[in-house]
């Protein structure tokens, strides 16, 4: 159970915080006005500075899961179905991240810290999302709030397939709607970030 909760997890962290040290690290070297005024987008940029390091989590989940299961003898229940479903599940929650991430990069950008809420945000993920234990065992108010996190969702779908052989069919697919929706909003707070700062003059400050 914990097991696949630290492996989105781990995701979150990963994707959260490397789309937002990578825009710091730009904007502390003085750098991010002249990669801004290439041709590419600036979300295209931001996902780029952070595609190492989401490869790098997801190569780092596979071998988790491997070790968990040659050493603590974790065992899981599924057929090829099941597995192309948690697949499914890994990257629909993947994409949650980035989206999530791309509006933090926003925020960098305008306000030129978000340290302090990416800490936040992954800090709520593994309390909200039952990553360490089911929301079951949580207060109902927080239970309701927890339910209602698109991660959660990508977490549940994933336990269910690989643990009980079941497929949450209709978690997935709106999470995967989450997905398409977070991700055309994120990219459109990402733009309005850097017309605002170019037209404050604000995107070589730091």
């Amino acid at each position: 159970f914990a097991v696949l909760g630290i492996i989105l997890l781990r995701l979150a962290q990963s994707g959260l915080y490397a789309q937002g040290a990578r825009l710091r690290s730009e904007q502390t070297t003085g750098t991010l006005e002249a990669l801004l005024a290439g041709p590419s987008p600036a979300w295209k940029l931001v996902l780029a500075g952070s595609s190492y390091d989401m490869a790098q989590a997801g190569v780092s989940s596979v071998l988790t899961l491997a070790l968990a299961m040659a050493v603590f003898g974790v065992r899981l229940s599924a057929g090829g179905l099941e597995a192309a479903i948690a697949i499914a599940a890994f990257l629909a929650a993947t994409g949650f991240v980035v989206a999530l991430g791309l509006a933090l990069s926003a925020f960098t950008l305008v306000f030129k810290q978000a340290g302090a809420a990416i800490a936040l945000g992954v800090a709520a993920l593994s309390v909200l999302s039952g990553v360490y234990f089911p929301l079951s065992v949580l207060p109902a108010p927080v239970r309701i709030v927890g339910h209602a996190i698109p991660f959660t969702w990508g977490l549940e779908v994933l336990r269910a397939a690989l643990l009980s052989g079941q497929a949450r069919w209709g978690l997935l697919g709106a999470l995967l709607g989450v997905d398409v929706l977070g991700l055309a909003i994120a990219v459109r707070l990402v733009d309005a970030a850097v017309r605002r700062c170019r037209r404050t003059g604000a995107l070589g400050l730091y």
